[in-house]
């Protein structure tokens, strides 16, 4: 999977902040389709921070953005924004599936921790 890092612009990201950028990004690398490429941002202007989570992959473009006066919760906004996307994507893309490969395919994912529609919040 191809991976970029957050672009912090107009501003100088704290170590926390950009610890806590890259465990988002981790989390969303998991959830996403194979060989995605990440496009994240995180930009400062006139007291507002606007984050832009950009996913470009065979299997489509998923794109969110969410501006606050807080980084973090810049992040998380957009985080959840973009799990739905994901979620609605997974939704479709596999109710073709009969019942035994759907058990399955369910399964795996509570295995691998995966949250539904992006309403948890996993740290």
């Amino acid at each position: 999977m191809n991976f970029e890092n957050f672009k912090f612009i107009n501003m100088e990201a704290s170590e926390d902040l950009v610890a806590f950028a890259n465990r988002t990004l981790d989390r969303l690398r998991e959830a996403a389709p194979y060989l995605t490429t990440f496009m994240p941002s995180l930009e400062y202007d006139s007291g507002k921070y606007t984050c832009t989570i950009e996913l470009y992959s065979h299997w489509g473009h998923f794109s969110a953005t969410s501006s606050t006066y807080i980084p973090e919760a810049a992040i998380v906004w957009t985080e959840h924004k973009i799990n739905s996307q994901l979620w609605s994507w997974k939704e479709k893309r596999f109710s073709n599936l009969d019942d035994e490969n759907a058990f399955l395919y369910q399964k795996i994912s509570k295995k691998a921790g995966g949250t539904h529609r992006g309403s948890e919040n996993r740290n």
